[in-house]
């Protein structure tokens, strides 16, 4: 079942916790003993979290459990990209962390100063984030130009053009869109503008 929720702004915070229950409407006369009878009972509940603001994320983040989700359950991240330019900026982009690696979840909720591996689990989640970001852009460069300034295609070409000097080469040659070349430029050019790890 799908639900729709909206938040006004001035009752969000920079964490949103939503709650799922299955609740017994009315009491049951007949029942075995054990079973749930009365009613408000609660049966089942889930509790999902998605970071709004922080240190570390610009974007709503969610800890879910990849299988459900049919992720590898062996991937630490998973980044939700839209599949149109024109989508608005503003929640766009979904980054999924796997509830399984607690290191990366605690280091990305982590609101205080982070330990020195918080800091480069987190560092390189964001320089990967930004390349995938990157490619995204790359595949639909001739789209971007025209979409509007508050688009998710907008802000990914204006991160593009931050991080590579002449993003108009690499998006004419498809080929290097995957290519190691392209790894390098952009987790290059990403640590030069603030994301990712810093080289000491």
């Amino acid at each position: 079942m799908d639900a729709e929720l909206t938040v006004h702004p001035d009752d969000a915070g920079a964490l949103i916790g939503v709650t799922r229950r299955l609740v017994l409407l009315r009491d049951r006369l007949i029942h075995a003993p054990g079973e749930a009878h009365h009613a408000g009972s609660i049966l089942w509940e889930d509790e999902h979290r998605v970071q709004l603001a922080g240190a570390s994320t610009m974007f709503p983040t969610e800890v879910v459990d990849f299988e459900a989700f049919g992720l590898n359950p062996n991937a630490s991240w998973h980044a939700i990209l839209p599949p149109s330019p024109d989508a608005p900026a503003m929640g766009a982009l979904l980054l999924l962390l796997n509830e399984k690696d607690t290191r990366l979840v605690e280091a990305v909720q982590k609101e205080r100063k982070l330990t020195d591996e918080q800091q480069f689990l987190v560092d390189q989640m964001e320089e990967n984030l930004v390349l995938e970001i990157v490619r995204w852009a790359l595949a639909r460069w001739d789209e971007l130009a025209q979409t509007d300034g508050q688009s998710f295609g907008a802000s990914a070409r204006a991160l593009t053009r931050r991080v590579l000097p002449d993003p108009d080469i690499w998006a004419a040659d498809n080929q290097t869109v995957a290519s190691m070349d392209l790894r390098t430029a952009v987790v290059g050019g990403s640590r030069a503008i603030g994301f990712g790890r810093r080289i000491q």
